[in-house]
Parts: structure tokens; sequence; C-alpha cells
């Protein structure tokens, strides 16, 4: 019966972990960058957004409270590309869990738009964008 129960827990767990291709499309789309073969990620567009976003996945602060851990500081998205990428997931995470549950397409839209708020042509940006 325990051995039942953590299987699905483990597989709650990896089934909440967003697809490669939406972090990818994310990342395409926020900033024109990419992944290296190494895996770093190649910062393209360095600008900072209208409304104060930050680093390659063009975070904002609201999104950054609302996934951070004691010590993270926003500022660090900038600077640490992978940390950058941690907190994008994480975010794409909360977003499942509280509102998409297991909808990628409707995540994505609201990692946009924020939550409960749906950006159709952010969808469409981020899908062009995957291979």
């Amino acid at each position: 019966m325990r051995l039942l129960a953590l299987l699905i827990l483990c597989l709650t767990i990896a089934a909440s972990e967003p697809p490669q291709w939406v972090v990818d499309g994310i990342l395409m789309v926020e900033t024109k960058s990419y992944h290296r073969d190494d895996g770093s990620i190649r910062y393209v567009d360095k600008r900072r957004g209208t409304s104060g976003e930050y680093g390659p996945y063009q975070m904002t602060r609201a999104a950054f409270k609302q996934v951070k851990r004691r010590g993270e500081q926003f500022w660090m998205l900038e600077t640490n590309h992978m940390y950058a990428e941690e907190m994008a997931i994480r975010y794409l995470r909360w977003i499942d869990t509280h509102y998409s549950h297991g909808n990628w397409h409707r995540a994505i839209e609201m990692y946009n738009a924020g939550p409960n708020n749906h950006s159709r042509v952010y969808l469409t940006k981020v899908l062009e964008a995957t291979p």
C-alpha cells in the first residue's frame, strides 16, 4: 500500500514537469535565446521588459515572488541564466499546480499574461518557435 502511494506521488511530480519544448519555446519567444549543445543558454536579446521583466525568460517580479525561496533575489535572473531557467520552470509548475492542471498550452498562455489570463497570440508564437 505504501509502495503504491509512493508510486502515485512520483507520477504526480513527474507529470507536473513542463515539457522541454515549452521551456525552449518560451526562451526563444521572450529573448530570441536558445540552449547550446552543452545545455548552457545563449542569451541573445538582453533587454529589460516594459513591465520590469528580467533575464532570458523575462520573468516579472510578481511571478518571481510566487516561487522564490528564502535568500533568492530577483536581480539574479539577469546574471545567472541557469537560475533564470530554474525559476521559469518553477513558475510553470506553479501555474500548472494552481491553474492549468497538465494543460501546457494553457500554462504557456498564463506564463505571459498572468494567472487566470490567456494570451492565444503568445501561445501561437511559442508553438511556432518550437520544432
